[in-house]
């Protein structure tokens, strides 16, 4: 096994290109092109969108989990045609969640019925294989499929959410058959659950504010993966997170950690909130002071915010990296050769802007209206 390591700390702070003298550091502007979208036109009435691709054509396709269909617009944003439907059979789907391209066949993966089915650019089906990989002891179930790797093995990554006590789980590289090639990367699960036990019958289980479980996205072309180790630091001294590039057949080509200056969680920011887990508690059918006293006591917010909330991996193979999310509108992203590490370019995006597909002059990303409605925008990258 084959290890390049880069070594050492990456000072983040303005001026940027101070950090790096070697490398300058370009601004970047996203001008919004082509939206799609509506709240009641056939084809364009979007429901939740958890991950979309772009053909080489320039074809969009959207992965519409809740409807179980992949919806498909041409470059303009005019609807052309669904692929698949609710239900079992072949070229059917009942949780689709990821997608993806292996040469010119489209793949995506039925997270529920462990299923990886395969398509022509046509939408028309090709194939499709079940994984149902090993049941490991952090897990109540077996390992299912997250993502095709470019070599036409499989990327599990263990369910633990019935297991909060877990502290880190194992991404697996795997084959057709569940059989486990290695492990490429371990995610650190970090604070993520928190329970109330009032007495009696009653027990919450939460979800907290400022998760701080490690990141990960697969390239595009299934070539890699990247893992990013984050914390909310604890004082200013405590200020890093670690990016991790990984071939999908285990070879390490980039370990970098980053410094920057922590950003304190504002105080209007706690409020937020409090007054939001508060309402959740109320739901759970806990009286409003005991639900306000829970918010206060249980929540255990930080006082810096987390330094990474979103990782994108751009076609090239360029890191996207999210910044902190308090305090701000529009947020700073940072841009990362995906070979060195260096810091290549910054540029900001509205707060609501959800990236999933990024080329070197085009990304694709999702926002919603004031009626929660999402819409797929492809943005111009202006340089």
């Amino acid at each position: 096994m084959r290890y390049i390591i880069f070594a050492g700390f990456f000072l983040l702070h303005a001026p940027i290109a101070q950090a790096q003298s070697s490398t300058s550091v370009e601004r970047w502007t996203l001008v919004p092109d082509v939206r799609i979208g509506s709240l009641d036109a056939p084809g364009y009435t979007l429901t939740d969108v958890n991950d979309l691709t772009v053909g080489k054509d320039g074809t969009i396709y959207v992965v519409q989990e809740m409807e179980g269909i992949v919806r498909v617009f041409g470059p303009n944003g005019k609807f052309l045609r669904q692929i698949g439907r609710q239900g079992t059979g072949p070229g059917e789907f009942q949780r689709p969640r990821r997608l993806g391209w292996r040469g010119d066949s489209l793949w995506v993966v039925d997270w529920a019925a462990s299923r990886v089915s395969f398509f022509d650019r046509t939408g028309e089906y090709l194939d499709s294989f079940r994984f149902e990989g090993p049941l490991l002891d952090i897990s109540s179930r077996p390992t299912r499929p997250s993502v095709l790797f470019g070599d036409g093995t499989v990327l599990g990554v263990p369910s633990t959410s019935s297991r909060p006590s877990v502290a880190s789980i194992p991404i697996h590289r795997m084959d057709r058959s569940g059989e486990i090639f290695g492990v490429l990367g371990t995610l650190d699960i970090g604070r993520r659950m928190g329970r109330i036990e009032p007495g009696g019958p009653l027990n919450i289980n939460f979800n907290y504010p400022l998760p701080t479980n490690s990141l990960w996205d697969v390239a595009p072309d299934g070539s890699s993966i990247v893992i990013v180790h984050r914390d909310s630091p604890s004082s200013t001294s405590e200020n890093v997170f670690t990016v991790e590039k990984i071939r999908s057949f285990t070879d390490t080509i980039l370990t970098r950690s980053y410094r920057f200056p922590p950003k304190p969680v504002p105080t209007e920011a706690v409020d937020s909130i409090r007054a939001r887990y508060s309402d959740f508690f109320v739901k759970a059918r806990i009286s409003r002071a005991e639900a306000d006293q829970y918010a206060r006591d249980s929540l255990q917010i930080p006082r810096y915010q987390i330094p990474i909330t979103d990782l994108v991996i751009g076609t090239v193979g360029n890191i996207w990296l999210r910044r902190e999310e308090f305090g701000a509108d529009p947020i700073d992203w940072i841009v990362l050769d995906g070979a060195s590490g260096n810091i290549i370019a910054t540029f900001e995006a509205a707060k609501e802007l959800e990236i999933l597909y990024a080329q070197p002059r085009m990304v694709w990303g999702v926002v919603k209206d004031q009626y929660d409605v999402p819409y797929v925008v492809r943005f111009d990258v202006v340089r």
